[in-house]
């Protein structure tokens, strides 16, 4: 008979074992719906490894296109070994479980270290278009200087042929659906470095329809050396080299690791190769780009000058922070491209710039220098171009840097993903609970049942509290001061409010017509909910039609305008908001329009929406057939982080001029704002994402469903009572 209580049936039963998420029933259940996905488990053909620590087991199991690694630590001490993976270089380690992304394989060994005991399970996922310095890269030849690409036929090819092929492949460039017509230099600004220059262009890219954009890219040269020459060894990027093409692979190897698209052309100079690439990779670029702000330089081109300045909170950054001579690209390109200068500053460049204030730049200088709103980062300099004749336009924004654990989008996931399991150990004991919602504004406290505070988790119920605090600061901060006409909050009236219904009408109705064009293309799964939308669209526009019934007591101000969890970063105890450029597909002076705070409300809680939808995918793929047993958890963890979020919005703002004082004229605002959020994302998923359709789906049928109205008819009088 077991007596010892560690292993007593009272400790070591099925009960207590699945009440936790982190027992060995749940390890071997996450193992069992592993071992379903990957098909290369339980078939296939297996392959040992040979690591130079001998500790360590390592083999690799295959079927068809599918590689798994696996590697254990067979020893109750900690272990590092290196195994030759060369085979899979260019491959992307992902682990099985998380489905996390380690460092791609090089053809070095690649080193593993272990707990005692440690293991990996690892899907060798190809990496994404990798930049090889290849032979049938574009080549330029020109006489004399390497300038001279911007001149005669060599410009003319750069123009015609590499231009718009490099424009295709770049993260930032936005017209990747439309056919580029033509592209030419039409700036360019010489920035000297040491013993270089480099050249800042703008290029108009014109297209076969719709108006052209002018994007910023800048070129340098890195020598090869002479062909046939004398073979000489020196050092490149820390590594010993000869003067050959060893050179130029170790600087494109260099350029892979923080971009795969750096490299724009081979280019010969009498002889001399080299290549040209975006000089944003040469930290000798970036630390004159960062001189040019700190010492207010001006930097003339062909039609115009490069100006910048430092704000007022520079100085005080500078002296508090540490190192800012070195410097790096981050890897998250999305439509800029960021800088960071040791852990004191953060550069965007703003590769599409047009002519006008950047509400990016604008905004984050209003709140730094004019507000005491501390949750952004802070303001610290600009850099602008002013043409002869034209209106200046921003080309970068330079920030303090704002230490943090990674955006709130990933934060939430990890949430969900906490909620998720806490539900299924428990779903014993709450088998009879009936999914629910939770109304927004209906009570003094939003009234979460003691139970959904469990599963959720207090933390994080907490830090949605504190988030919905932090935007009604913003909001409050953004329209604290009537005297500047750029900031100061305007009335609602009945003449904006059609002007909003229009807008609303013209984009569902858009979005309908190109839903039931592409309805037959789409998941089956999703098919059925689409034509069920679809029949709702008269009643979406009667929805929006509804705004214009009654002129809604009301201001509207500046806002953030993109407002959602990826625009927020977690410190690990509080939120730093960032990004305020606004929506990158409108107009500069669209952006800057002052629209409702409830619309960055609005963009939240559908963010709140996406972010337990996608994690219930994600749960449902790695644990395979819990879907039917989470999935009506997904509505009652939405609707209780929501009313938390909102509650404390509302709170904090208090009695905001923005905020609608009659509890009908909340209600009715904020339904339509949030509607009008979900059937432009159905538009989005349409053109990106069509697996995702079910997820604006669901988010219209929540948004139409009816809801009871509250007792009594003025919102803060009800919630501040």
């Amino acid at each position: 008979m077991i007596i010892d209580p560690v292993y007593h049936y009272e400790a070591i039963n099925v009960e207590t074992q699945q009440a936790s998420p982190a027992s060995l029933l749940w390890w071997m259940k996450h193992s069992i719906a592993m071992r379903k996905r990957f098909r290369a488990f339980g078939r296939g053909i297996i392959e040992f490894l040979l690591p130079d620590n001998p500790k360590v087991l390592a083999f690799i199991r295959q079927y068809e296109d599918e590689h798994i690694l696996v590697v254990a630590n067979l020893s109750r001490y900690a272990q590092v070994t290196e195994i030759d993976l060369s085979k899979y270089a260019g491959c992307v380690p992902e682990d099985v479980f998380s489905q996390n992304s380690f460092p791609a394989v090089r053809e070095t060994p690649y080193m593993f270290t272990f707990a005692p005991y440690g293991y990996y399970l690892f899907l060798m996922r190809k990496e994404e278009a990798p930049v090889v310095v290849a032979e049938d890269m574009p080549m330029l030849k020109v006489t004399g200087r390497w300038e001279n690409i911007f001149e005669g036929s060599a410009l003319e090819r750069l123009e015609r042929k590499i231009l718009p092929a490099y424009l295709k492949n770049c993260r930032w460039f936005g017209g990747k659906g439309r056919t580029i017509r033509q592209v030419t230099v039409v700036e360019n600004i010489p920035i000297p470095e040491n013993a270089s220059r480099a050249h800042m262009l703008f290029l108009k890219v014109k297209y076969s329809e719709g108006p052209s954009d002018t994007y910023v890219l800048s070129l340098s040269f890195a020598s090869q050396g002479k062909i046939g020459g004398p073979v000489e060894e020196f050092v490149a990027e820390g590594v010993a080299v000869k003067l050959d093409y060893d050179w130029l692979q170790v600087k494109a190897e260099k350029i892979l690791e923080e971009s795969s698209q750096a490299i724009i052309a081979r280019l010969s100079v009498d002889g001399e190769e080299g290549i040209i690439f975006d000089s944003l990779y040469n930290p000798g670029f970036r630390q004159r780009f960062f001189e040019i702000i700190s010492r207010r330089r001006r930097v003339r081109g062909m039609n115009g000058e490069l100006f910048a300045y430092p704000g007022k909170m520079f100085r005080r950054i500078l002296a508090e922070g540490g190192d800012h001579t070195s410097s790096r690209v981050l890897r998250a390109e999305q439509s800029n491209t960021s800088l960071l200068f040791g852990t004191s500053f953060f550069f965007k460049l703003y590769r599409r710039i047009a002519e006008g204030t950047n509400p990016d730049m604008e905004i984050i200088k209003f709140l730094t220098e004019k507000t005491k709103f501390q949750n952004i980062p802070p303001f610290a300099g600009t850099v602008a171009y002013r043409g002869d004749n034209a209106e200046p336009g921003i080309i970068g924004l330079l920030q303090g840097y704002a230490v943090n654990q990674g955006d709130t989008w990933t934060y939430t996931l990890d949430a969900v993903k906490g909620f998720f399991d806490r539900v299924l150990a428990k779903k014993q004991e709450i088998k009879a609970v009936l999914p629910f919602t939770v109304s927004y504004t209906n009570e003094e406290h939003p009234g979460i049942p003691p139970l959904m505070e469990e599963l959720v988790g207090g933390v994080y119920l907490e830090m949605a509290r504190q988030l919905g605090m932090r935007t009604a600061e913003l909001h409050l901060a953004l329209s604290s001061s009537p005297d500047d006409p750029d900031f100061a909050p305007e009335q609602f009236s009945l003449l904006y409010q059609r002007s909003l219904y229009q807008s609303m009408r013209s984009l569902a109705r858009k979005v309908f017509q190109s839903l039931g064009k592409n309805i037959r293309k789409l998941p089956d799964n999703t098919r059925a909910e689409a034509q069920s939308i679809l029949s709702r669209e008269r009643e979406i526009l009667t929805r929006f039609a509804m705004i214009t019934k009654e002129k809604i007591p009301v201001t509207k101000s500046r806002v953030h305008g993109d407002y959602h969890l990826g625009q927020v970063l977690y410190t690990g105890k509080d939120f730093i908001i960032i990004d305020f450029e606004g929506e990158p597909a409108r107009a500069l002076s669209e952006r800057r329009l002052k629209r409702s705070p409830l619309v960055d409300v609005a963009g939240m809680l559908r963010s709140f929406h996406y972010a337990v939808y996608s994690s219930f995918l994600q749960h449902e793929g790695v644990r395979g057939g819990s879907g039917s047993e989470l999935e009506p958890w997904i509505e009652p963890w939405y609707h209780c982080v929501s009313a938390v979020f909102l509650h404390a919005y509302i709170q904090t703002a208090g009695h905001a001029p923005f905020l609608p004082k009659r509890h009908d004229h909340f209600q009715l605002l904020f339904d339509v704002l949030l509607l009008e959020k979900a059937v432009y994302e159905v538009g989005y998923e349409l053109n990106n994402r069509p697996e995702w359709l079910l997820i604006p789906f669901r988010g219209i049928e929540s948004i139409l469903r009816p809801a009871e109205p509250p007792p009594g008819g003025v919102l803060h009088e009800h919630i501040h009572s």
